[in-house]
């Protein structure tokens, strides 16, 4: 009889395994989870940013929030353990924003705690206790987060990225 139930157990987790690769098991997954994401980064809205905040350039140079609270300009957070996703949307990102000749693009390292005005008291990342940091800020592997800030507050806020929408140097669709 237990070797039943440890072959029953099997084919069970073999079969959840197995529609989790079916596309719209997959899709309704990623729906659900840039659907939460998006509500509680919507959430940040109107918040004002800590001059403290470190900011980087896409060439990876740091930025004073002072210079940066001068602009409009859009901020994508990134964890450092998604470094090859991040070079990825940076690379392509850069040669578009380029072709622009206008935006601003900066990047928000979370390597240091952030503060907690910016920190939610969940971490959105939900993919590994190893990417999971407490309070750690909006981003996930498969949805960089992007927030426009405007003299310092939080005034728009999109979650994943399509270069086509990317009209005007100031807008990122959901994906």
């Amino acid at each position: 009889m237990l070797w039943f139930k440890r072959i029953l157990f099997t084919f069970l987790i073999l079969g959840v395994v197995a529609l989790m690769f079916r596309d719209d098991i997959k899709e309704f997954l990623y729906d659900a989870l840039t659907s939460y994401k998006h509500s509680y980064a919507q959430s940040k809205i109107g918040s004002s940013v800590p001059a403290g905040l470190l900011f980087y350039d896409r060439q990876g140079e740091a930025i004073s929030a002072a210079d940066l609270f001068q602009h409009s300009t859009w901020v994508m957070v990134y964890e450092n353990s998604c470094s090859a996703c991040k070079t990825a949307i940076k690379d392509a990102l850069d040669l578009r924003l380029t072709e622009l000749n206008q935006q601003r693009l900066m990047f928000v390292s979370l390597t240091d705690t952030l503060p907690a005005e910016l920190a939610g008291s969940e971490p959105l990342n939900v993919y590994s206790s190893q990417e999971k940091q407490s309070g750690s800020l909006f981003f996930s592997r498969l949805s960089p987060t992007f927030f426009r800030i405007e003299k310092g507050v939080i005034t728009d806020v999109k979650i994943g990225y399509s270069l086509e929408s990317f009209t005007e140097g100031h807008h990122f669709s959901l994906k």
